[in-house]
């Protein structure tokens, strides 16, 4: 069983960083398409949104034995403990991923709101700063964050519940 924890965990980090490396042209069409190329535009609209997944997916990766450590358990009395482990770990990879995506995410969009503000010569503009919080992109991302924290948070309850549904 641990071993293959521990082989989804490490699948998982390689996917991550695969992926990641994939949507690169996509930040940098991105990045291209803005105005102003300054530094605070380039680290939240290119650096960051590559480099956060690429870190937690390179660390899923090679940190794999301590990472399969904290999250499986061996004494929850489960008819077959085994899938329980799989279901738990595959849980919270996904809340991991969901928070390093919608920080990246998150970190795009502020880029996208300070190259807008930068464009109308006002960062208060209470209008825009309206229209940015409001905007159905930023709403989803901080559903997403906020998904992602109550599988990390909650990981325990979320997989008794399942188990209640099974029964």
């Amino acid at each position: 069983m641990e071993n293959f924890s521990k082989m989804i965990i490490k699948l998982s980090g390689m996917i991550i960083v695969i992926y990641s490396i994939l949507n690169i042209p996509k930040y940098i069409s991105w990045f291209i398409s803005y105005k102003d190329k300054s530094l605070s535009v380039f680290v939240f609209s290119f650096i960051l949104p590559i480099s956060i997944p690429i870190v937690v997916g390179a660390i899923l990766f090679i940190k794999y034995e301590k990472i399969t450590n904290m999250v499986v358990c061996e004494e929850i009395k489960v008819d077959n403990l085994f899938f329980y482990n799989i279901e738990k770990i595959l849980i919270t990879i996904l809340g991991i991923y969901l928070f390093f995506s919608g920080i990246s995410d998150l970190s795009l969009h502020i880029s996208s709101f300070l190259q807008g503000s930068m464009i109308y010569d006002n960062m208060y503009n209470k209008q825009l700063v309206s229209s940015f919080i409001t905007s159905p992109y930023i709403i989803k991302t901080v559903i997403e964050i906020a998904l992602s924290v109550l599988l990390l948070t909650k990981t325990e309850k979320i997989m008794n519940l399942i188990e209640r549904i099974r029964n």
